[in-house]
């Protein structure tokens, strides 16, 4: 029976809420291929191809003689790393729509989007195999260096999925999720095109943007 003063359409679902659960689900799905297609043009190294020929023949010839591999002589080998933090702190809005296939089955969806305070921090560091720090020849400082920025963050994420009640205490829920972060640190993102641009290092790049995406199951009771 519906409420007082409720007709008797009062918690029906609406063919207007399948249509809108229906096109979430399609820019979902149109989301995770485009996602896909840009990994997949993602080179497996970015590291300049190398001259083949004889020179190449050579050199191997010459690593196989001596019998060096990376890491036999640290003291000629270089390390970059750049650990970098985002915290963040802010508020989100959302919605929860769920349209009811029949009495124990429903397809939900769960749109998001929020503005947070992020607090940047960022370690870049080069050195060499055996722990002696790079110096910049201009000033002879360290490359050791910790800085950080303040900037605002959006982050976005949308849940599509289905639950079913098997038992009326207990339910197995599915789904997609995409989560979305604009104006976050990146690692790759810290390095300066010249490593020897000093004013590079010590800046906090917060221009990176990330996209998180996967399935999730879990189960809910009721009690």
């Amino acid at each position: 029976m519906p409420p007082p003063g409720k007709g008797d359409e009062f918690g029906k679902a609406s063919p207007v809420g399948l249509v809108v659960l229906v096109l979430l689900f399609l820019a979902t799905i149109l989301l995770i291929r485009s996602m896909n297609k840009h990994l997949r043009r993602v080179p497996p190294s970015f590291d300049e191809p190398q001259d083949t020929g004889s020179s190449s023949d050579t050199a191997t010839q010459a690593e196989v003689t001596s019998g060096t591999r990376p890491g036999d002589d640290p003291a000629d080998e270089a390390y970059v790393s750049c650990d970098v933090k985002n915290s963040m702190v802010g508020f989100q809005l959302g919605a929860y729509m769920n349209y009811q296939v029949c009495n124990t089955v429903s397809i939900f969806a769960i749109p998001k989007i929020g503005i947070f305070g992020n607090h940047a921090s960022v370690h870049n560091r080069v050195a060499t195999g055996d722990g002696i720090v790079a110096t910049f020849d201009d000033s002879g400082n360290a490359l050791d260096i910790r800085t950080s920025a303040n900037v605002f963050s959006m982050v976005g994420s949308i849940d599509v999925g289905f639950n079913w009640a098997f038992t009326n205490h207990w339910s197995l829920i599915g789904g997609y999720r995409a989560v979305l972060a604009t104006n976050v640190a990146l690692g790759d993102n810290q390095i300066p095109q010249f490593f020897a641009d000093e004013a590079g290092w010590r800046e906090a790049k917060t221009n990176g943007s990330l996209i998180l995406h996967g399935a999730f199951a879990g189960l809910e009771a009721r009690f």
